[in-house]
């Protein structure tokens, strides 16, 4: 869904160390205020990890499009038998741009995966294949891929999540 100009990994944001969305004042981690600016590109929000940047963007484009793509990717539609990616009352609130709730680690895992597979989603397996003692193949995994995400968009936030292990060391 389009909503207003499109942000890039270059865009400059919002990235100010505190700021109230909705009516929450939301801050990032103290270590994090000589980082933080009101003007910063989206790369580097990223690097540093600001949360104030991606809960106002997760604000901006609807927390239910986030959560949508976040299923698209390979996100489980439950987590306990119950809906993911909203609170006990159905809703789904701007802190998913920060990962307010719970996901499986495989789901994790196929989410990141989606991104370096340049937005194709694959179901999650565990086991490639099972060959019976006289060599049959008796089970062969049957990929299941669709796409989920722009592959412009996927080698975006790829690129941005690559710097982030080195500068948390």
């Amino acid at each position: 869904k389009s909503h207003g100009t499109p942000v890039t990994i270059s865009s400059i944001v919002d990235g100010s160390y505190c700021v109230t969305i909705e009516g929450t004042k939301i801050c990032n981690d103290p270590s994090d205020r000589p980082l933080s600016s009101p003007h910063v590109k989206v790369s580097d929000a990223m690097k540093y990890s600001l949360n104030t940047t991606f809960d106002q963007m997760a604000a901006k484009v609807g927390p239910s499009n986030v959560a949508d793509t976040a299923h698209a990717a390979g996100v489980s539609k439950t987590i306990n038998g119950k809906p993911s990616l909203q609170n006990a009352d159905g809703n789904t609130t701007f802190g998913i741009g920060i990962g307010d709730y719970p996901v499986h680690p495989i789901d994790q895992a196929v989410g990141f995966a989606t991104f370096a597979d340049k937005g194709v989603a694959h179901s999650p397996y565990f086991v490639q294949s099972a060959t019976a003692s006289d060599g049959e193949v008796v089970y062969q995994h049957k990929d299941s891929a669709s796409p989920a995400i722009d592959p412009k968009v996927a080698n975006d936030v790829t690129m941005t999540l690559e710097p982030i292990a080195q500068w948390s060391d």
